[in-house]
């Protein structure tokens, strides 16, 4: 027959007494352990997915976006590169998974070669030893024309990175839900487990992750200005026109002075079509005609904040009260129209400002 001491006998129930005072909150729900006298534990076991139930999501990086985000990337070095270098190319592109150019001049071969080495960076394949690669792959097919692709140990390297990123982003967003202990973490070289215990609506989860955010540094191009452009200016080589996601015309950033607030607003009613517009000042005379391929886009432009830049473009939306437009078949039919309006009515402003007129 065993036989315990008393003070054991004492220690094996207290250990047993502590172990239901702390299992005691597990019964009840969440309201009803608030209810608990002060000297119960609080906290509760946080059940798993296979014991509670939840959401699990297998997420995986998409290779390709990876691939052609940096070539895009790289074509806009290597056409910087080259025009600095004083070499001619032509044919500059991106076909499947490499980037390709065309020097015209068979002298300069050596020099391009050169020229699109230099884009390459270093790649650490190794952190103890230190040993490192090259990113790029620069080939030389013959007559004229360099192909250049991402090394295999490079494009490990970026999808990597991009995981890891990726996990960061996943785990901040799946903190704005409030549940307790998310399981995320990797899944061979392109995928990440994501489970969610207690979360019952996937669809939900799928929708936080699924939200996008990308943030790019582009050069401004000064050449041509962003109101010309919508107005069918053309634009310089290699640059290209950002629109925001509604019409110019259509956002929260039209000006909202008294004076002209009602030609602004007024300008949202304009049809997205080839035309003329008449800006009017207060004794109803035309101030300024202009023509334009979107007459919504291009009229209510003059309206944006942005425009105050300009210090003659300021002084004519000033003097508007309203505006009207006419519609016309064509961007041929529009310039004819504006020029004819121009020459019978002679409008003030015409003589100060130009629009897009060769």
């Amino acid at each position: 027959m065993l036989y315990f001491s008393k003070p054991k006998i004492f220690l094996i129930l207290a250990c047993l007494f502590a172990g239901i005072i702390f299992s005691v909150p597990n019964l009840y729900n969440e309201e009803s352990v608030n209810d608990l006298p002060d000297f119960f534990p609080k906290n509760q076991l946080n059940l798993g997915l296979d014991l509670q139930g939840g959401s699990h999501l297998l997420l995986e990086v998409e290779v390709e976006a990876i691939v052609k985000e940096r070539l895009e990337n790289l074509l806009s070095d290597m056409r910087l590169n080259l025009r600095e270098a004083r070499i001619g190319y032509s044919q500059i592109g991106i076909k499947e998974d490499y980037a390709t150019v065309f020097i015209r001049d068979a002298a300069q071969l050596d020099a391009a070669r050169e020229v699109l080495n230099e884009l390459s960076m270093p790649i650490t394949t190794n952190l103890f030893s230190g040993a490192s690669t090259e990113e790029l792959e620069v080939e030389d097919v013959g007559n004229g024309r360099f192909n250049i692709k991402l090394t295999e140990a490079a494009l490990q390297n970026r999808v990597l990175k991009s995981v890891e990123q990726s996990i960061e982003i996943v785990r901040r967003r799946i903190d704005e839900l409030g549940t307790t202990e998310p399981s995320i973490q990797r899944q061979g070289t392109s995928r990440i487990l994501v489970q969610v215990p207690g979360l019952d609506d996937p669809e939900r989860l799928k929708a936080l992750l699924g939200q996008t955010a990308k943030m790019n540094f582009h050069l401004l191009d000064r050449n041509v200005s962003g109101y010309d452009a919508v107005a069918g200016a053309r634009m310089p080589s290699g640059s290209k026109l950002v629109f925001s996601e509604t019409s110019p015309a259509d956002t929260d950033e039209l000006a909202t002075t008294a004076d002209y607030a009602a030609a602004a607003k007024k300008v949202r009613d304009f049809p997205q079509t080839a035309g003329v517009y008449l800006m009017k000042d207060s004794a109803g005379r035309v101030i300024y005609v202009g023509k334009a391929n979107n007459l919504r886009s291009r009229a209510g432009s003059y309206f944006l904040k942005a425009a105050e830049v300009d210090r003659r473009t300021a002084d004519l939306v000033r003097e508007i009260r309203d505006i009207d437009y006419l519609e016309a078949d064509s961007e041929v039919d529009a310039l004819l129209l504006e020029s004819r309006l121009i020459k019978d009515v002679q409008p003030r402003f015409n003589s100060l400002l130009k629009d897009d007129k060769t």
